[in-house]
């Protein structure tokens, strides 16, 4: 059974992500885009949720890896 996709939200308006501030390095929402990101509008990229996931992904076996080599190290 296919489990609902989960959303993601902006911690300051419990609104769905769907842009990235690469000045910032922050997933923003778009109230954040317009109110608290609008100086850095050519740096703002749109994302969608499969690019999100995507990278999840990646990440996930990343620290996976890092974590296999902290053991390692003990």
């Amino acid at each position: 059974m296919n489990s609902p996709p989960t959303m993601i939200v902006c911690d300051k308006h419990k609104k769905e992500v769907s842009f990235l501030c690469a000045k910032d390095n922050e997933l923003i929402c778009g109230i954040c885009a317009i109110k608290d990101h609008s100086s850095h509008i050519q740096e703002i990229k749109e994302i969608t949720v499969d690019q999100l996931k995507k990278h999840s992904t990646l990440l996930s076996g990343h620290l996976d890896k890092i974590e296999d080599h902290l053991r390692k190290l003990k």
